[in-house]
């Protein structure tokens, strides 16, 4: 047995970017910024998360979310391999999210509210990046 399972709760470093896959699902990126305790540095050291977010889970954080925006994320960690302009092999984590729940305070765009987004995330082949 074996579980890829991540739960994170963070604030957004920039406003969510918007996408349109060829086969015309919608997905969105953001950037989480997470903390912990530095013991050598004593101070607060921030971790960088890319998360997508798939169909009207994606819609919904669009519409909702916006710079420094608090949200809990769940979802699974995938890591894809590419080859650099080098021929170098690159590769690439991120958070699938599963569900995106809204915490609120930030700087939410108006009209925001506290819910969460939900959906089925697609196939890894279906990401157009």
């Amino acid at each position: 047995m074996s579980i890829n399972n991540v739960f994170l709760v963070g604030r957004l470093g920039a406003a969510p970017e918007s996408r349109t896959t060829p086969a015309g699902k919608q997905l969105c990126t953001m950037r989480l910024a997470t903390d912990h305790w530095d013991k050598a540095q004593n101070a607060k050291v921030a971790e960088w998360h890319q998360v997508v977010v798939w169909d009207e889970a994606a819609e919904n954080c669009i519409k909702f979310l916006g710079t420094g925006s608090q949200v809990a994320v769940e979802g699974r960690i995938n890591t894809r391999r590419f080859d650099g302009e080098d021929g170098k092999p690159r590769y690439w984590t991120e958070i699938v999210a599963r569900r995106v729940t809204f915490l609120g305070g930030g700087r939410e765009r108006p009209g925001a509210a506290v819910g969460a987004a939900t959906q089925g995330a697609p196939a890894v082949d279906d990401i157009p990046f």
